[in-house]
């Protein structure tokens, strides 16, 4: 055999292997981008709510609520900027049933005007706010999820937190 024909006999034996091996990497590799969770309504994932701000239950308040009861929290600002609200904390309360999040109704009325959370480095005591939740159409005991979102002041990005508490009727 003469030298170029021995070199592509070689090459292509080192081909195959190449090939298969470039084409078995994406295939292992892990999308990142296309698994975050988000709640109905909400348009920020859950990877990124409780970084910048937390939620409390208010001392003194129950682990678990029943209907017609509000329930009492604190919101605080872990970051280093200003958040600002609006007048309701841009609150969201969903109801965990049959494997899926529903929207429930808010009856709290929230006098007008932002509410601005400074960092609790700042301001360690954190601003309450109240929740009373529709419940008159649910008898089980149930996960509700209260959202409060909001806005950095600094560069405009949404902030959000989330807590969850027991529904018991």
């Amino acid at each position: 055999m003469t030298t170029p024909l021995k070199f592509i006999l070689n090459f292509r034996l080192l081909l195959i292997p190449l090939i298969t091996i470039l084409t078995m990497v994406p295939a292992c590799s892990v999308d990142v981008g296309s698994k975050e969770e988000y709640l109905p309504g909400i348009e920020i994932p859950l990877s990124e709510m409780n970084t910048k701000i937390r939620l409390e239950i208010y001392p003194g308040m129950p682990d678990a609520f029943t209907k017609d009861e509000d329930l009492l929290f604190l919101v605080y600002n872990n970051s280093t900027s200003e958040i600002v609200f609006p007048k309701d904390f841009g609150i969201e309360v969903l109801i965990h049933q049959d494997n899926k999040w529903n929207m429930l109704t808010n009856n709290w009325g929230y006098p007008e005007g932002e509410n601005i959370l400074f960092p609790s480095n700042v301001y360690p005591g954190g601003l309450p706010f109240s929740v009373y939740p529709d419940m008159s159409s649910f008898n089980k005991p149930a996960t509700v999820r209260i959202v409060v979102i909001g806005n950095d002041i600094e560069n405009n990005d949404l902030v959000a937190a989330f807590i969850d508490v027991k529904y018991e009727p």
